[in-house]
């Protein structure tokens, strides 16, 4: 119920805007793209995920409903990173923020596909390993408003298409180096967590050297 009612809700904040504000397909868009995203997500559980979740149907549409809860509650983060789908993308008709809320949809679905590759004892496995690869894309996206607050500008006031595609890029790769980061079997909590050290410090070196030389205020400088 929670999955269908937020998504509910998703779906008719965006519909309920005017379309004297912004065209149609940009609503259809952000619309369409988690639905893309929880397909590629079955695909891979259906051929990435551990024997056990493979050969169960009943576990195979557990994930996937849980992937649906994790995009959701993403969704409605993404404001509080400075980027907003309904106020940016919708109401202001902004492309630049459009492509990033497109993006940071991907993204997420990277870090919580990652989470499923690799054998475990199950969701007590999975939702660990989901919660560090998201809480880490967050935060690297944090640190670049923090470092680079002129690329957020630019893409929710100057509406920099250029801007917002190198940030969208940024989000994607980081969505990778992260999701990669929690990949493989489940030991313990504490060996997760050394691998994870050990495999996403390049995502963080990333966010900080994006910051500085991809940012509008890194460029100009």
């Amino acid at each position: 119920m929670l999955n269908v009612g937020g998504w509910a809700w998703w779906i008719r904040s965006l519909l309920g805007v005017s379309r004297l504000r912004s065209p149609l397909w940009q609503r259809l868009s952000l619309i369409a793209t988690p639905p893309l995203c929880l397909a590629a997500l079955l695909v891979l559980l259906l051929t990435a995920a551990a024997p056990a979740v493979r050969a169960s149907p009943f576990y195979i549409i557990w994930y996937e409903m849980l992937g649906g809860v994790w995009l959701c509650g993403s969704l409605h983060s993404f404001d509080y990173l400075g980027i907003s789908p309904r106020g940016d993308a919708v109401e202001r008709a902004n492309r630049a923020a459009h492509r990033v809320a497109v993006c940071a949809t991907v993204a997420v679905t990277l870090c919580f596909a990652g989470a499923n590759i690799g054998d475990g004892p199950g969701p007590e496995a999975v939702i660990p390993c989901a919660v560090l690869s998201t809480a880490s894309l967050f935060g690297a996206w944090a640190l670049v408003g923090r470092l680079a607050p002129a690329w957020i500008d630019a893409v929710t006031i100057d509406r920099d298409v250029r801007a917002g595609n190198r940030l969208g890029a940024l989000l994607i790769v980081l969505g990778l180096v992260f999701g990669y980061a929690v990949t493989g079997d489940w030991h313990s909590m504490e060996e997760t967590l050394r691998d994870f050290a050990i495999r996403a410090w390049p995502g963080a070196l990333l966010a900080v050297v994006a910051a500085r030389w991809l940012s509008p205020r890194g460029a100009a400088q």
